[in-house]
């Protein structure tokens, strides 16, 4: 018997659900990857939304009436400002917008992020009509919600909603949105398939190369191979998923210390000008006569906070020639060279722009730009300015705080766990740098970073924290790497399991051909000697009594063709009566057997007479009598004749005896 055929065939019946457990595996890991994928674009396009929300300002919220009087409204215009800018800190976000809702259940537009002249513009008051009933229960539930993908008419679109909720009355005021494009959307998750789309193509290659090898390795080394190759697959395999999952959970602790250290930053940036700064205002706004004596006190107080190097007081003052001037009249203290009593402020055009912007909206404003000054060290400084108003509402003067953020920065526990900067967004939408915190010979890497807009004093500050050298001590990515090893090790044990045990079935299988090989030659000996044996042989089925096989010998003594013979029972040979015969065949014992003499009859009509030598063996898996029958005839008929002689000779010796007998009697 031909082995090959069988051994691919079996390699034929592993490949085929080896493939199919494949193909229900990739569709698993894709699943799964989808899944993680849009769970975590959901819950980073939700946390943009609240750091947005969290940035709007609800005293200048509750001064917009959501109708086109807002466009003259310096609050909304420094709100869709803010909006505009913020909206491009990532390049995947399109709208951010401000909704409120009017009384009988309408929702309309405050501000959006599109600018006057863009087609997709909302104007104040702009009615939603394409509201869908997630976004209302916003409203009413105060929870935030992603959708999508949503389409209305600018588009389709996933979108987070964040309710922006008073305080004082616990009431939702406004919601906020941000829509992300759903082609960008679809787009991530495809990205993120590509790692699984390619683990499950080189699992296929693997089954490729199996089922092209198949018939040019042995099984030992195809089989050893394609389970090295499969392991070392599936090992990185899970060691993806481990390090995505190791991943998820180290940015969910990173954005709680993030969005922990960021608020706290904005808070104090908020503090400057609405607390500090505002009392300094409100001193200069109760009296027009403040001593040096007076500022100084009321300065040495203000100065607890680092950040400001300075506080000032500015008049609005006119020139010989008529022109309007901006002196610093008072400084608590002389940062640098620039900012010194006496200083100009209308000298410079940026610190002029913010001067205007102050006069315009009657709000704090921040300089548009940021000089760098030379101490011990480069350091950045940005200046505020608030105006102060006489009696008749004219602007007399401005206070103002000279702030150097990194100072800002350090008022921070410095455990380098996070590590934070503080940006700001100009007029051409690019990110300014104000302040960083840096260690020493340490370049931040790019793993996580959180970024949290600001908006004050007519600008959007950036406040953005980022892993620290120390987060990966507290965090290390472990997991995968013992879950690499882990899977290595298991590859290796299955490997060499799979050698020893297709060793092993390689030996037995030959084993077995050899003992088939011999049965299959001990099998045409016995078919041979059966066949051409000069005795008389029979394979009889003891249930019926149906020949199953006959020699040559027998279909020569009976005289009936092979086919003929093989076809019928033995009741039609013996002469006995087929109870008779059945109940005989059933007396041959399995291991002794028996011998019978029958009367069997031949083709032509003629009988002999027969002994038949019958023992039980197996036939196909079922046990048959096994006879070989002996022609008596002969033997029957001299035995016959020698029993008739010995009858005649002692008839004859009987009758001269009694002839003696008589004659001794009948002498006298």
């Amino acid at each position: 018997m031909n082995a090959q055929p069988r051994t691919t065939l079996k390699n034929r019946f592993i490949l085929i659900p080896l493939g199919f457990g494949i193909l229900c595996a990739g569709f698993l890991f894709a699943w799964w990857t989808v899944v993680d994928t849009r769970h975590s674009l959901r819950k980073d396009l939700l946390l943009q939304a609240q750091l947005a929300a969290e940035a709007v300002n609800m005293d200048a919220l509750g001064s917009l009436t959501g109708t086109e009087e807002d466009l003259t409204n310096p609050r909304y215009i420094r709100l869709k400002n803010a909006l505009e800018k913020t909206v491009r800190l990532d390049d995947t976000n399109r709208f951010l917008y401000l909704m409120g809702r009017k009384n009988y259940g309408t929702v309309f537009f405050y501000a959006d992020s599109e600018p006057v002249i863009s087609e997709d513009y909302s104007p104040p008051g702009q009615y939603y009509q394409e509201i869908s009933k997630s976004v209302l229960e916003v409203f009413d539930r105060k929870t935030g919600t992603v959708t999508g993908p949503v389409t209305d008419r600018w588009g389709t679109w996933y979108s987070a909603f964040v309710p922006l909720i008073d305080p004082k009355t616990n009431t939702t005021v406004a919601v906020l949105g941000l829509d992300t494009a759903a082609q960008n959307w679809n787009a991530r998750i495809l990205a993120a398939l590509l790692a699984p789309l390619l683990l499950v193509l080189a699992l296929f290659a693997v089954m490729l190369a199996a089922a092209v090898f198949r018939h040019r390795l042995s099984r030992k080394i195809l089989w050893s191979t394609v389970t090295a190759a499969i392991g070392l697959v599936l090992s990185v395999m899970t060691t993806w998923i481990a390090l995505k999952s190791e991943q998820g959970i180290d940015l969910e602790s990173f954005t709680q210390l993030a969005a922990s250290k960021t608020e706290t930053i904005a808070q104090q940036i908020h503090s400057i000008g609405e607390h500090e700064l505002e009392s300094l205002t409100r001193l200069f706004a109760a009296s027009y006569t403040i001593s040096d004596e007076e500022f100084g006190v009321f300065t040495a107080y203000l100065a607890k906070n680092p950040a400001v190097v300075a506080w000032g007081w500015v008049p609005v003052t006119a020139g010989a020639d008529g022109t309007v001037r901006y002196p610093i009249a008072r400084l608590s203290s002389s940062p640098g060279n620039r900012y010194r009593p006496g200083y100009d402020l209308g000298s410079d055009a940026c610190i002029l722009a913010a001067i205007e912007e102050t006069l315009r909206t009657g709000r704090t404003t921040v300089t548009c730009s940021t000089d760098t000054i030379q101490t011990n060290r480069s350091v950045t400084e940005t200046l505020l300015l608030s105006p102060v108003e006489d009696r008749n509402e004219t602007v007399r003067g401005f206070t103002i705080a000279v702030v150097q953020m990194e100072k800002l920065l350090r008022r921070e526990v410095r455990t380098y766990v996070t590590q934070s900067s503080i940006d700001y967004i100009d007029k051409d939408n690019s990110l300014t740098l104000l302040a960083a915190e840096r260690v020493s010979g340490w370049t931040p890497p790019k793993q996580f970073e959180l970024r949290r807009p600001v908006f004050a004093f007519g600008q959007v500050f950036v406040v953005t924290a980022r892993t620290g050298p120390f987060f990966n001590r507290i965090h290390p990515l472990k997991v995968h790497i013992l879950t690499f090893l882990m899977s290595l090790a298991l590859t290796l044990t299955l490997t060499m399991i799979v050698r020893m045990m297709i060793g092993r079935q390689t030996e037995l299988e030959q084993m077995v051909l050899e003992r088939t090989t011999e049965l299959e030659t001990t099998s045409t000996s016995y078919r041979n000697q059966f066949i051409h044996n000069s005795s008389i042989m029979f394979l009889i089925d003891p249930a019926d009594g149906a020949i199953l096989d006959a020699n040559e010998a027998a279909t020569a003594f009976y005289g009936y063709p092979r086919d003929k013979l093989l076809a019928m029972h033995i009741n039609e040979i013996n002469t006995l009566p087929a109870e008779k015969i059945r109940n005989e065949m059933g007396t041959v014992h399995p291991a002794l057997g028996k011998h019978f003499d029958f009367i069997h009859r031949l083709a032509d009509g003629t009988v002999r007479n027969v002994e038949v030598s019958s023992s039980r063996i197996l036939f196909g898996g079922k046990p048959v009598l096994h006879s070989i029958v002996t022609d008596t005839t002969e033997r029957v008929r001299a035995e016959e004749m020698l029993k008739e002689t010995n009858n005649y000779l002692q008839n004859a010796t009987a009758r001269a005896n009694d002839l003696m007998l008589q004659a001794e009697v009948a002498r006298p």
